[in-house]
């Protein structure tokens, strides 16, 4: 239209440009054709002429109109439709992210019904559906998408997993990434719902064999790697204590590196686990090793409740650590139960009193009450008992004073 109308006016004046001009010397022309002579001037030919190409192009233009009319009614009404889409799309994608699920849900629904590119919407309604609580309407919507466009098939099955973690659905979501991370291996975001998800299952095993892939993916740093590397060892080591028993315990030892090995958390975890297994000497040489090297105190705790089968031994080890360690209370706890073991009453006695000296413990207490009642003074034993127990119960008092003030500080958060 604004083509035909600039044509138009050009022509307009062109025309009366040449009229001004002619007006001054109108011209003559003969046109002669057998008997018949046609006269006129300059002028007045080139207002036919110009008459003639008008009176064509309005002609042309009405034909247009005609013939077309059908086609520009139904682009006009296409043109139309397609706003209202956007219009209830970009409606129901505000009413999202407002909260107002039910509306976004009924709005996108409707702009995925009468559009040609369908999927957004309906990936933006399952949103919608899942915050409502309907895991069945959700999964409909992301068919409805993959159906939709099949090249968004990637984008709504990432979709899905994302809404199957965030609704607590821990083996769907795995099993969803499990086949995005074989299209995509290198998606960070794929990645890092996958180590959430083996988080909250448990899945270490699986976990520790992806680390370096987290770690290369930005999703973790080297700290964070070493952490879960840590965590994980510790939960395979128990699994399979619970499964093989010392011999899955040993084959987990011997697979460490040299640096795990030295990982005094492992050590202490181990230690442990043999003790529990009554695997004393295995337990023993261990601790000895570990505390050779590197001095803990945790691990010295852990020493003085081994049963070794070479008790002397033993002995003679904690004995070499009251040189440079006797002031610790540990140290001297850790005594006191192997001169028991070595039924050394009288030392066992001055370690249990000097370790209280320096730290009164309820454990402490306790053994020095066997000791006593073996030894039969029995006042003295009972005394120790009950100051055992009164310090048991202080430990638990606290425990739970130290637990409702931070409940209470998690319940004022969630009001804040």
């Amino acid at each position: 239209m604004i083509k035909f109308l600039f044509i138009l006016i050009l022509v307009l004046v062109v025309a009366v440009s040449g009229t001004l001009v002619l007006l001054e010397d109108p011209g003559y022309v003969l046109f002669s054709y057998a008997d018949t002579t046609i006269e006129t001037t300059v002028s007045m030919l080139i207002i036919i002429f110009v008459s003639v190409v008008i009176a064509w192009i309005i002609f042309i233009r009405i034909i247009k109109l005609t013939v077309f009319l059908p086609d520009h009614m139904y682009a006009l009404g296409q043109r139309r439709r397609q706003e209202r889409i956007r219009k209830y799309f970009h409606q129901g994608l505000c009413a999202l992210a407002e909260g107002r699920w039910k509306k976004a849900e009924k709005l996108l629904m409707t702009s995925a019904k009468n559009d040609k590119l369908p999927w957004l919407s309906y990936l933006a309604a399952a949103r919608a559906a899942q915050h409502m609580g309907s895991n069945e309407k959700r999964d409909y919507y992301l068919q409805l998408a993959v159906k939709s466009d099949s090249d968004a098939e990637f984008a709504t099955e990432l979709t899905q997993a994302e809404l199957q973690l965030a609704r607590g659905q821990q083996e769907l979501a795995l099993a969803s990434l499990n086949q995005l991370v074989e299209k995509d291996p290198n998606n960070a975001f794929i990645m890092e719902m996958l180590l959430t998800v083996y988080q909250q299952l448990g899945e270490w095993s699986m976990l520790k064999e992806r680390l370096p892939e987290f770690t290369k993916l930005g999703i973790i740093n080297e700290d964070q790697a070493d952490k879960l590397e840590l965590e994980a060892l510790l939960f395979i080591t128990r699994n399979n204590v619970k499964q093989d028993g010392v011999t899955g315990l040993i084959s987990n030892w011997e697979s460490l590196t040299r640096k795990q090995k030295n990982n005094e958390v492992l050590v202490h975890e181990y230690a442990k686990q043999f003790l529990l297994l009554k695997e004393d000497d295995k337990a023993e040489q261990l601790l000895r090793d570990a505390i050779k090297h590197n001095w803990n105190t945790g691990l010295v705790y852990l020493y003085g409740r081994v049963k070794s089968g070479n008790p002397e031994q033993q002995l003679k080890l904690a004995e070499s650590w009251v040189k440079s360690y006797s002031d610790d209370a540990v140290v001297n706890l850790s005594l006191g139960r192997i001169c028991m073991h070595n039924r050394l009453w009288g030392k066992a006695r001055i370690y249990l009193e000097k370790s209280n000296e320096l730290g009164v413990r309820a454990e402490t207490y306790f053994e020095l009450g066997v000791l006593l009642e073996f030894l039969e003074d029995n006042e003295a034993s009972m005394l120790c008992y009950r100051n055992g127990l009164k310090l048991a119960v202080n430990d638990i008092n606290v425990q739970v004073q130290d637990f409702s003030k931070d409940s209470a500080g998690d319940v004022t958060n969630g009001i804040n």
